[in-house]
C-alpha cells in the first residue's frame, strides 16, 4: 500500500494535526509516523516507529529506511507556558531535535516541511506577511525562529509553514486545544477569565491538513502562512464556541486584560497572519471560525 504512493513521514503523530494528517492523507499519500512516548491508537501500527528527536543515529537509521519523499516536522515542545517554564527543554526538542532531524537530511532529496508559529513574531504589525522579519517575545517562538534558520541555513528543500492557534478533535491523552479545552469548561459552573486584549486569527486543523496536502502536491518551497479568516481574541474565541456547540447556560464568561495572569508567558498582541500566499498559491481561501467550529461540530457527530 504505502509502495504505491508518494511516503511521507510525520513527526509527532500522535498530536492534533498528526491525527487529522492520519486520517485524511492516507487516500493520497503513504503516510508513516513516529511518536516519542504514547503510542497512537490509530490502525496500521506497522507505519508507526518510536523515534526520540534527539537521537541522532536513530533517526538516521529510519529515513535510509522509508526514503521518504516528504518529511512534515510535527514533534515539538508546543506549550508556550511549559517552554518559558523548561527553556533548556524547549531548546533540546525544538532545535536540538529539528537540527539532529535536518542534519539526516543533507545530501538527500527530501522535501522538509517544518511547522513554526506565529509566535516568531512581536504582535507590533499585523497582519504578518512571509517576509516580516521575526521578533519572539517568549521562549517557544525563540527555539521555533532558531529551527527556521536552521532548516534555511542547511537545506534547499524545505517548506517553513507558520500558523496560528490550530483547534479540531485531538486524540485522546495528548494536549488539548481552544476548543477541546473550554467544551467541558463551559458545561460547569465556574466563572470563566478569559483574555480580550490578545488577537489571532485561528484555524481548524482539517483546513491545515487541507493545506499540507497542497503544499506537497503544488511542490512548494518556502515560507507560507497558514491561518483562517476571523481575526478573535480568547474571549471572542470562546463565545463563538458557546453560539456554534449550542452551549445552553453557560457558566459566567469575563472578559480580562492579560495581565490578569500574570505568571504566564510574555505573547505577541496582534498575532494575526495574512493569507494572501495561501490564497494564490495553494488556491486555498481561509475558512471563517464559524465555519470551523460548525464543521468540527459536525465531525463529532458523524
Amino acid at each position: 500500500m504505502v509502495k504505491n504512493k508518494i511516503k511521507v513521514l510525520v513527526t509527532g503523530i500522535n498530536s492534533l494535526v498528526g491525527c487529522y494528517l492520519w486520517n485524511i492523507l492516507q487516500k493520497d499519500f503513504g503516510l508513516i509516523g513516529t511518536y516519542h512516548t504514547s503510542k497512537p491508537l490509530f490502525t496500521g501500527s506497522d507505519r508507526i516507529y518510536r523515534l526520540d528527536i534527539n537521537n541522532k543515529q536513530d533517526i538516521k537509521r529510519l529515513i535510509q529506511k522509508i526514503q521518504p519523499h516528504t518529511v512534515i516536522h510535527l514533534a515539538s515542545l508546543s506549550s508556550i507556558d511549559d517552554c518559558e517554564k523548561n527553556p533548556d527543554l524547549a531548546e533540546k526538542i525544538n532545535v536540538y531535535g529539528t537540527r539532529n532531524l535536518v542534519n539526516a537530511l543533507v545530501g538527500k532529496k527530501v522535501h522538509l516541511i517544518f511547522f513554526s508559529s506565529n509566535a516568531v513574531f512581536a504582535g507590533t504589525h499585523p497582519p504578518y506577511t512571509e517576509s516580516a522579519f521575526p521578533h519572539p517575545l517568549n521562549v517557544y517562538g525563540q527555539t521555533k525562529f532558531q529551527a527556521e534558520k536552521l532548516i534555511q541555513n542547511t537545506l534547499t528543500n524545505w517548506t517553513i509553514v507558520r500558523s496560528t492557534t490550530i483547534y479540531g478533535w485531538n486524540p485522546p491523552g495528548t494536549r488539548v486545544n481552544d476548543v477541546t479545552y473550554y467544551l467541558p469548561r463551559l458545561q460547569n459552573a465556574e466563572t470563566l477569565y478569559l483574555v480580550n486584549d490578545h488577537y489571532f486569527n485561528p484555524i481548524y486543523a482539517l483546513e491545515v491538513t487541507k493545506a499540507v496536502s497542497n503544499i506537497i502536491q503544488s511542490d512548494f518551497r518556502g515560507f507560507i502562512h497558514i491561518a483562517g479568516k476571523t481575526q478573535v481574541t480568547r474571549y471572542t474565541f470562546v463565545q463563538k464556541i458557546i453560539e456554534e456547540f449550542h452551549i445552553n447556560n453557560p457558566p459566567p464568561v469575563v472578559a480580562v486584560k492579560s495581565n490578569f495572569f500574570p505568571k504566564t508567558a510574555p505573547r505577541p498582541k496582534m498575532a494575526r497572519l495574512d493569507t494572501i500566499k495561501m490564497q494564490h498559491v495553494l488556491k486555498q481561501a481561509p475558512l471563517s471560525l464559524e465555519s470551523g467550529l460548525s464543521l468540527m461540530r459536525a465531525e463529532k457527530d458523524i
